[in-house]
């Protein structure tokens, strides 16, 4: 699987290893990195595993990502980044038929803010770009040109 997951990375000329977890075309690569994201978590949380320091190696190499929900995090930081580029702000309104899945994650990021779940490295990043904590009126509709 180790190479398959290469050949993998090669393809989408991909610097990280993220298959997403339903892949149609190998069914079985999903699944074993799905079993060793497992396996790493165990390992971490000093439970009984079966990672290898060897294997464990062996993935790092190609860039194999252990912890989804961060990368998938930064991934729509970077979208937000290349909007605030373009738009000059960070204000997305709750509806941009643009990029609605960047919209919402926006207004995850204040729900999860307003009920005290997530880090202060996250809420620094955000704080440093602009980020408002709460929605201004004008967000409610889109008062600017539709990006990216």
């Amino acid at each position: 699987f180790y190479y398959t997951l290469l050949y993998y990375s090669y393809l989408l000329y991909d610097t990280t290893i993220l298959v997403p977890d339903k892949y149609p075309p190998n069914q079985r690569l999903a699944h074993f990195q799905r079993y060793n994201r497992q396996e790493f978590f165990r390992r971490n949380q000093g439970q009984h595993h079966n990672l290898t320091d060897d294997r464990m190696e062996l993935l790092n190499t190609i860039g194999f990502v252990w912890n989804t929900y961060d990368t998938k995090w930064r991934t729509k930081y970077q979208k937000l980044l290349a909007f605030q580029k373009i738009a000059g702000h960070v204000d997305l309104p709750l509806k941009y038929p643009t990029d609605q899945s960047l919209a919402n994650w926006v207004n995850k990021q204040r729900s999860k803010h307003r009920k005290g779940r997530m880090t202060h490295e996250r809420i620094k990043l955000l704080e440093d770009i602009g980020f408002r904590w709460e929605r201004r009126r004008e967000q409610l509709q889109p008062s600017f040109p539709l990006f990216c």
